[in-house]
């Protein structure tokens, strides 16, 4: 018979009841030691509650009484035979129970969700420091010119005329960035028939294409326009414009303090968690009979020594 799996952690409880010394849902049937909540009897040690019944069908939504509890006379069943076959002692049996016993354990002795105020969010975020602070970006177009040893005084001068090119250019005039003097003024393949153009770029992250000179001293330039001198860097000079220019700002609280809350209290169910973890070890101490080290386990890495081809007979 295969049961639904939606029933498997019901089947599970009815194995550790099987497999417990003191039967919170088993006694003798004798009607003298029936509990007042039996609803069925298992073979000869096996009650089924009242309460066993409602939590299956609270936790699986099922309508019918009748077929519920059929249902779980049977997970009860299987669960006794699988207790006298010895297959509560598997390892993964064992496992399964002991998770469910200790997570049992937590969700019935810890805490409600600790209460975390508003002044502690607020303490928080003045403790951040810069975690919350948005770096500095600036919207850039720039005019580059490869320096090749000799030749770099000339293409300084090159990237000095440019920069008297574009100032002498009307305001009215519409472009992208340096407009079509990045055509003639520039040798960079990746921007000069779109004015130079490179987009935002931002303090501190590092670009394909830009080396971090440029960026830093764009995100660095108080306002929009010309960058006065070419900076050279990455072996080539580079003239830059700046279009926009954010400076680096701290996001407000009212922005952060969801996920400030959040942590706060992970934090706080974290200790609580291990208060709780403390307290349990004290009640039942733990002691380590073996060498731990010495014991080999089939899923350790295989070492790099290949066996032999042919062994002798």
């Amino acid at each position: 018979m295969n049961l639904p799996i939606a029933i498997l952690p019901t089947a599970l409880a009815a194995l550790i009841v099987s497999c417990s010394d003191n039967h919170s849902a088993a006694a003798n049937t004798d009607d003298s030691a029936m509990p007042d909540e039996a609803i069925a009897s298992i073979g000869s040690k096996y009650w089924l509650l009242k309460s066993d019944l409602a939590y299956y069908k609270e936790s699986t939504g099922s309508r019918s009484a009748e077929v519920s509890l059929d249902t779980l006379i049977d997970e009860q069943v299987l669960a006794a035979n699988a207790k006298e076959e010895g297959l509560a002692e598997m390892p993964q049996v064992r496992a399964a129970i002991r998770r469910l016993l200790a997570s049992a354990y937590l969700e019935q002795f810890a805490t409600e969700t600790p209460v975390v105020t508003n002044d502690e969010v607020e303490a928080a975020w003045n403790a951040s420091g810069d975690r919350f602070v948005v770096p500095a970006s600036a919207r850039i177009a720039v005019l580059r010119q490869k320096l090749d040893g000799t030749e770099t005084q000339a293409a300084l001068e090159k990237l000095a005329k440019a920069r008297e090119a574009f100032l002498s250019l009307p305001e009215s005039v519409s472009r992208r960035g340096f407009g079509t003097l990045a055509v003639d003024f520039s040798d960079d393949p990746n921007t000069r028939f779109q004015g130079g153009d490179y987009g935002k770029v931002v303090a501190g992250q590092a670009h394909v294409c830009l080396p971090l000179e440029v960026v830093a001293t764009a995100c660095a330039t108080q306002n929009v326009g010309l960058v006065n001198e070419p900076i050279v860097a990455a072996g080539a000079a580079w003239l830059v414009l700046v279009s926009e220019q954010a400076p680096a700002a701290r996001r407000p609280l009212v922005e952060v303090a969801p996920q400030l809350r959040h942590e706060l209290e992970a934090d706080a169910a974290a200790r609580q968690h291990s208060e709780l973890l403390s307290a349990a070890r004290g009640k039942q101490p733990a002691k380590i009979l073996i060498d731990i080290k010495s014991m080999k386990f089939h899923t350790e890495p295989a070492t790099n020594e290949s066996p032999p081809l042919f062994t002798d007979r």
